[in-house]
């Protein structure tokens, strides 16, 4: 028997390499992986690999075998062959130059790697070891370095020895950025340390957005998604800790005051965007949260925006009371005294402080502890406005203006008389007339535009009711224009009441109107019966002119309801006024009249003439609505205007209008029954008042049955013409 002994795996790689045409790729890659089978199964001494290829044909081998897809299963198939490689002791030589120093510009292995991310890492301290002269830095034709793979992939022993041989650690590229930002990237103290001693410069911001590490540290860009926000709160934390210590033991100042390109130091950042603790190890290692950013918003800015900002802002101040930083006055303050008692008046570019900010945007929490540490609350914005004005406008201000009040009087904070009084006597009786700049107390915006609850608050707390805004009007003179403006004036009148505060019933405004005309004019009736029943003067009361009649409201095509509103409106402050006593003259009533036609209050004949009420989808839904529980729409329009006014009020037809109920009706219905309630509703008013002019006209010549039965037949127009003819008016009503 003949024994054919078995080739080794030395033999066998020979005799592979000899059947390969090196120029033809496809040849190369069935050479890989004939190779790699053998590597798995590999038998006696590891190859001197320069022995069966040439150092060009190694380097092609690591190429392709790290872009060859067929290969690229879990990774560790090309772990494995690289590893191979260097256990053979393979080492990459350098190519000299004409002048005999390595040339630079190649692109090799570990370049090919670098391409295909960070799931080549693994392989990458392999490389370096094939790779191994640290001091030559070769470059690829994209500009990348072996030095900048080894930090951008987080290497520390390839980093260490490229540094040992002088490579610089400020070194940065705009495209990639500096070793630092890497260090930083992977988290690696070990890596940062390692930079720092070898004096990378912790406050370098060459980069486009004039990062330091230290703004790195404080955004939220570096975190992982495998760390909670704990860890990666932790992490950040540790780098910077260690960032401030290298340096300090190198004498290496951090300055902590650098700005980004934004205009943001570390500590707003921290502020803004990262977490906490991060912004605690500012505070404590110097970090000025006096400094302003580029909007002149301070540390306190812009914690007073946050929802959690109480927390922050405690955190702030306890820092600052254990490192002895005091809260600056003023950041714009010029003066060189950096210890000031604590006080948080800094002001952004927009005239806002803190506390103006926690108000305006900020959760209550914020203000209070604000308040507790010195704010005050007398300071005013751009606008004139202090903390009162700004929680005046507030849907829930009267928590605010109850925790304002309180905080103040536990702090003895008093609330200055007059926010532009320049005295300097700091501590002066509670008052809350601070106006803004447009002339307005915190009891006037609270009264035009916030809700009841803070004017009653104010009002407690000494606001004058009679002080006058830049129009001359007085909190009565607001209230007479709202529309509940009677719930409004009640509620002045008992606080005043029970603080003994006397209300000017009778103030006028610049116009020389008082509340009472105020109130006629914006058709308010209850409000007329509270002023009146408060002592409002009847016996001056002068009817508003045609000047502001009605004015304020304005009429858009198709807003009938609005119509019916006004009709009502104008007829019941006329009531209001007669129960009260007081007596409308003729001049009077033709300015009523007279509104009514401007306002398209009158029934056009083609809508009287047309039995739209007869109209089967009008009436089914008619029935159906109720003005009052005894009373529907559809009943109504049968009525008579002598017996509608005997079942309905002004103030019904009002209450009506409010609810709505006719925008269910198509236009073409809403429109003739607005045009019809209006005629109805002010039928009365134009026959008592057109009787005495028609007389006069037909010089008395019928008696007055007669000119009863005459002005029946006629429509409220034709009954303003004859009114208009008694004034010697000769135009007919458009």
């Amino acid at each position: 028997m003949v024994f054919i002994k078995e080739r080794s795996s030395l033999e066998k790689l020979k005799s592979l390499r000899r059947n390969v045409n090196w120029e033809i790729k496809k040849q190369r890659f069935k050479l890989l992986r004939q190779f790699y089978r053998l590597i798995n199964n590999w038998e006696g001494p590891l190859p001197n690999l320069l022995d069966i290829f040439r150092p060009e044909e190694i380097e092609d081998l690591l190429v392709d075998f790290l872009e060859y897809p067929d290969m690229y299963y879990d990774g560790e198939t090309k772990y494995d062959f690289i590893e191979f490689i260097v256990r053979t002791g393979y080492k990459d030589k350098p190519k000299d130059g004409e002048d005999g120093k390595p040339l630079l510009h190649r692109t090799t292995a570990l370049h090919r790697a670098a391409r295909w991310g960070r799931s080549y890492a693994p392989m990458v301290p392999l490389l370096f070891n094939i790779f191994d002269r640290f001091d030559v830095n070769y470059i690829d034709d994209r500009g990348v370095s072996h030095f900048m793979f080894a930090y951008m992939i987080g290497c520390v022993e390839a980093v260490e020895k490229f540094l040992e041989l002088g490579q610089d650690p400020n070194f940065d590229v705009k495209r990639i950025g500096a070793p630092l930002d890497y260090a930083l990237g992977h988290r690696s103290t070990e890596m940062l340390r390692l930079l720092l001693r070898y004096g990378a410069d912790p406050n370098y911001n060459g980069s486009d957005s004039a990062m330091t590490p230290l703004h790195r540290l404080s955004v939220r860009l570096l975190d992982n998604e495998l760390l909670d926000d704990s860890e990666s709160t932790n992490v950040r934390v540790d780098l910077m800790e260690m960032i401030f210590e290298e340096c300090h033991d190198k004498y290496k100042p951090v300055n902590v005051e650098t700005r980004n390109k934004f205009g943001d130091t570390a500590l707003h950042l921290a502020l803004k965007e990262g977490p906490r603790k991060v912004a605690e190890v500012l505070l404590r290692r110097g970090a000025d949260p006096n400094v302003a950013d580029s909007d002149g918003s301070t540390a306190l800015h812009i914690i007073s925006k946050k929802k959690d900002g109480e927390v922050w802002a405690k955190m702030l101040f306890q820092v600052c009371d254990e490192v002895n930083r005091t809260v600056q006055v003023d950041a714009r303050d010029e003066s060189h005294d950096k210890y000031k008692p604590v006080n948080v008046e800094a002001r952004n570019k927009f005239g806002d402080t803190a506390l103006h900010l926690a108000l305006k945007e900020g959760p209550r929490k914020v203000a209070e502890v604000l308040l507790r540490r010195g704010a005050d609350p007398n300071v005013a914005d751009s606008d004139g406005s202090t903390v009162l004005h700004i929680i005046s406008k507030k849907k829930d201000g009267e928590v605010w203006a109850k925790m304002l009040f309180q905080v103040c009087d536990e702090v003895h904070r008093t609330v200055q008389v007059d926010a532009r009084d320049e005295s300097h006597d700091k501590y002066k009786p509670v008052n809350v007339e601070a106006r803004n700049k447009f002339g307005d107390t915190a009891l006037h915006l609270a009264l035009k535009e916030g809700p009841r609850k803070v004017a009653e608050v104010l009002l407690r707390r000494g606001a004058d009711p009679n002080v006058a805004d830049s129009d001359g009007s007085t909190a009565l003179h607001i209230i007479s224009k709202k529309n509940d403006g009677e719930v409004w004036a009640k509620m002045l009148f008992q606080v005043c009441d029970e603080v003994n505060r006397i209300v000017q019933v009778d103030a006028r405004d610049n116009e020389g109107r008082t509340p009472l005309q105020l109130a006629v004019a914006n058709f308010k009736p209850d409000v007329i019966d509270v002023l009146v029943d408060r002592g409002a003067d009847l016996s001056s009361f002068v009817f508003p002119t045609e000047s502001y009649f009605g004015k304020r409201f304005q009429i858009r095509r198709h807003d009938h309801e609005k119509k019916l509103r006004l009709a009502s409106g104008a007829l019941a402050v006329v009531v209001s006024l007669d129960e009260k006593g007081y007596e409308l003259d003729r001049s009077d009533a033709l300015m009523i009249m007279k509104f009514f036609a401007n306002y398209g209050l009158l029934e056009k004949p083609t809508n009287a003439n047309n039995c739209w009420y007869d109209d089967e989808k009008f009436t089914s839904g008619a029935k159906k609505t109720m003005i009052t529980p005894s009373l529907s729409l559809y009943d109504l329009i049968k009525l008579r205007p002598q017996e509608a006014a005997r079942r309905l009020t002004f103030k019904d037809y009002l209450e009506f209008a409010r609810t709505m109920k006719l925008t269910k009706f198509p236009v073409k219905y809403r429109e003739a029954c607005v045009g019809h309630l209006c005629e109805k509703i002010s039928r009365g008013f134009f026959l008592d008042w057109t009787m005495e002019p028609f007389m006069e006209l037909i010089h008395y010549r019928l008696p007055i049955l007669c000119c009863d039965m005459v002005l029946e037949e006629l429509r409220n127009e034709d009954l303003y013409s004859i009114c208009l003819a008694d004034r010697g008016q000769s135009s007919r009503c458009q």
